[in-house]
């Protein structure tokens, strides 16, 4: 693909002949040095590369290196194969990525010079993807495309785009370049997603309550709530739009939910939302309610969409599908090495009957023999029910529970499993194909229980406190918010899963040491980093209101000394970029330009 003659090539990046305005926005200096370096001195760059796993260090990196930031557009993946796609925004890459890794011609607009480097840096073995750094407002092109994407990218118009109304400013030059039939892929936070009103930092002012009291101006990002948005692409000439829901969110999905099949018949959202409602950002914060909890009232309520934290919107002038029509959705599991990763995909069937149709994400993938494990990915029909997961998460979110509670809810998990092993001397065992009978994967059913998505299978029997004792920990692991416990009970994981078990293996020691030694030597094996450590960690307790906030003052005092910094940081932005973003500074500028020339543009 070819660009207009405004463009020099220079290293493998197309760059505006003429001076720009300095392009403000990043993620501070080290960390988009240390990325830039990381992609240079990398030799696999592929999304889901164990080589780049090895390099997140915190947040920051774990955003742009994680192989689930590719998640939110793989549905999409067979309508961008031999397609033309314009990429707005490209960031430090890893959506570009995936673009020129699904067969698409790319063009990636990025008005930052340095992730422009970056973004090249992460894709040049793949000669489908051009990038181009301009900022978008100036940026010209003589294709139309089949496909536009703003992943991330319209919340910041208002920043970088210039006029009266910058969102319609930017969605209608957007149009300008998309094919008669093509779409536009918008991902975006919502303004009244539910982690917001529970009091999480608003994604880009970083205070509580901005989105939902609507607190944006002309020198902060902007995001909208579902309907705001929706009238926004109709009026920027997106007649047809059709929402998606991510959940957690855009940025790590793991599931992602149809709008117009969230109440289909004997589909549970519930279970697949409730413990994908959060993730950790690099921002703690102190919930004033439980968000699995809470989202499932929303579900029954029909507002679980409204009220999700992030919208993925296909948008286009005439009505156009590109998912078939019989899917509900998706479910991912990245966090694997490549040969492991894997889709569940949610499809009525021609007799109505809901189905789980399993793929692998990277078919051409072939795993290192392995003398224990297994992966079975057949598909399997969709059975009505409640996870037995969930009733933990609901145990733990009010205060004083106890691990008489915890052993109660797992007293019918264990009789379950109890039944189906046998005793080998003073040992029961189970069948190496029950490795994966967690309560995750079980479903409370007509009064009973039952097993469901039994992904691996080991090549050994199993005792049955190894597998007890795998369920029990990554349940509890999983949990993101726990309420204070009774007084007596263990605050630490290890010490919790020994004293629950301990009441139905009372004559068995080191239940959690032999678990540790087990796990790690069937299953490190699926690690990106090739380990397998399932650590002793404090339970996340959070108290609720002033006391819980009295309770961990200390962890707020180093997240405000952090968010002062980049406060800081964010007020020299603002007065280094003044003259490009105000009425008064555009003035100025003109008249630099009247006394000066072009040379004197933007110093």
């Amino acid at each position: 693909m070819k660009p207009t003659n405004y463009y020099d090539l220079v290293d493998e990046i197309y760059v505006r002949k003429d001076n720009r305005e300095e392009f403000g926005y990043n993620d501070g200096n080290e960390t988009e040095n240390y990325l830039l370096r990381t992609f240079q001195q990398a030799v696999d760059l592929g999304t889901g590369s164990e080589e780049l796993a090895a390099y997140v260090r915190d947040w920051p990196t774990l955003y742009h290196l994680s192989p689930q930031r590719a998640d939110l557009l793989r549905p999409f993946r067979p309508h961008l194969e031999g397609k033309t796609v314009l990429e707005i925004g490209s960031g430090c890459g890893a959506i570009t990525r995936f673009l020129g890794e699904s067969s698409a011609l790319v063009v990636a607009v990025e008005g930052s010079a340095r992730r422009a480097r970056i973004t090249a840096e992460r894709c040049r073995d793949l000669d489908s993807v051009t990038v181009v750094n301009d900022n978008f407002d100036a940026f010209d092109w003589d294709e139309k495309f089949d496909v536009v994407t703003l992943i991330g990218v319209l919340e910041y118009s208002n920043l970088f785009i210039k006029g009266e109304d910058p969102s319609t400013s930017l969605l209608k030059k957007a149009a300008t370049f998309l094919k008669e039939d093509g779409v536009l892929l918008i991902a975006i936070e919502n303004k009244l997603g539910s982690k917001y009103w529970a009091g999480a930092p608003e994604d880009h002012t970083g205070k509580a309550y901005d989105g939902i009291e609507n607190r944006y101006n002309s020198e902060t990002a902007i995001t909208y709530g579902k309907q705001e948005l929706a009238d926004l692409l109709k009026g920027s000439g997106y007649p047809n739009c059709e929402f998606y829901f991510p959940f957690p969110d855009y940025k790590m999905p793991t599931i992602i939910l149809r709008e117009n099949h969230l109440d289909a018949p004997a589909f549970n959202v519930a279970n697949l939302v409730m413990p994908n409602a959060d993730y950790y950002q690099g921002r703690p914060y102190y919930s004033s309610f439980s968000l699995p909890l809470v989202l499932k009232q929303l579900i029954p309520n029909k507002l679980v969409g409204d009220l999700s934290n992030s919208f993925l919107v296909v948008a286009s002038k005439p009505p156009i599908s590109v998912i078939p029509s019989e899917v509900i959705g998706y479910a991912y599991s990245s966090l694997r090495k490549r040969p492991f990763t894997k889709e569940n995909q949610f499809v009525i069937g021609d007799d109505q009957q809901i189905i789980v149709r399993r793929r692998k994400t990277h078919s051409d993938a072939v795993a290192a023999k392995n003398p224990w494990l297994i992966q079975h990915m057949e598909d399997e029909a969709y059975f009505q029910g409640d996870i037995h997961f969930t009733a933990l998460m609901e145990l733990v979110s009010a205060p004083n529970w106890s691990v008489k509670d915890l052993s109660d809810w797992m007293r019918p998990y264990y009789d379950l499993l109890k039944g189906l092993s046998r005793p080998v001397e003073d040992v029961d065992y189970l069948d190496g194909r029950y490795v994966d009978a967690v309560p995750f994967n079980v479903l409370v059913h007509n009064g009973g229980l039952r097993l469901f998505d039994l992904e691996w299978e080991i090549s050994e029997p199993l005792p049955l406190h190894y597998v007890c004792c795998r369920g029990l920990f990554f349940c509890l692991g999983r949990i993101q918010e726990f309420q204070r416990p009774s007084a007596d009970t263990p605050e630490r994981l290890y010490a919790l899963v020994e004293r629950v078990l301990a009441n139905f293996f009372p004559d068995r020691e080191g239940l959690v040491a032999d678990f540790v030694e087990k796990e790690r030597r069937y299953f490190k094996c699926i690690n990106p980093t090739d380990q397998c450590n399932p650590e002793d960690t404090a339970l996340p307790i959070r108290e609720r209101g002033v006391r819980g906030i009295m309770a961990q003052k200390d962890g707020l005092i180093a997240e405000l000394t952090k968010e002062n910094s980049r406060m800081l940081a964010s007020v020299d932005w603002y007065k280094r970029t003044y003259e490009t973003r105000s009425i008064a500074g555009l003035l100025l500028t003109r008249l630099k330009h009247s006394f000066y020339g072009k040379q004197s543009w933007g110093k």
